[in-house]
């Protein structure tokens, strides 16, 4: 955070300013979901990974507007010796930034560079969880919330690919936000089946 002295300028000048409705598909349904079907083994089994800590949010509400007044304060700064994720606003008498290292303090995630296990993991061709609970080619988001939906306390699922799908269905609704008739992440449906590679992800 810095004075208005880190000001250079608006990208959108206040004369150019105008109104608009924003909407947002990120939400906590997801949250719900799982705490809804999980037993309590498996919730114990999701509460160690990297996106554990998220059972303990509560509802989110979007406030449109108050986000759409902060996007028309973005701007420009002087001397930035930041890398291009850098976004500054011009917000009361002082210039906040949000980066990835904001990102990080707010969701509690960890960000850094690709591994080279990583990066072989995304060479892979097929994910055994579609080939094992999806006959489609094409895994959308209301597939694997449908799933969770008739997932009863007595299924035949093993442990481990429950809090698997647990993630991505965290990822896709709460983290990344879609809309549930779009693909998920493929390359995510392949990283999560080694779990360790997952939760140490990037």
């Amino acid at each position: 955070m810095g004075g208005t002295k880190l000001l250079e300028s608006l990208k959108i000048k206040e004369c150019d300013r105008f109104p608009s409705r924003v909407t947002g598909y990120c939400n906590c349904e997801s949250i719900r979901l799982i705490k809804s079907r999980l037993i309590p083994k498996q919730l114990e089994l999701f509460g160690v990974t990297c996106f554990g800590h998220f059972l303990n949010v509560g509802d989110m509400v979007l406030s449109g507007q108050f986000w759409h007044h902060i996007l028309l304060r973005e701007c420009h700064v002087k001397n930035a010796n930041e890398n291009t994720s850098s976004l500054w606003y011009h917000v009361g008498n002082g210039v906040i930034r949000f980066s990835t290292v904001e990102f990080c303090l707010v969701s509690g995630l960890t960000f850094g560079a690709y591994s080279e296990s990583i990066l072989e993991i995304f060479k892979r061709k097929d994910s055994r969880l579609r080939r094992s609970y999806f006959q489609d080619s094409k895994v959308h988001v209301k597939m694997i919330i449908d799933w969770f939906r008739n997932l009863g306390p007595n299924n035949k699922y093993s442990d481990d690919d429950i809090v698997k799908l647990d993630l991505i269905l965290i990822l896709e609704m709460t983290l990344v936000g879609k809309d549930d008739r779009t693909s998920i992440l493929y390359w995510a449906l392949q990283l999560v089946d080694d779990l360790d590679a997952f939760n140490k992800f990037p």
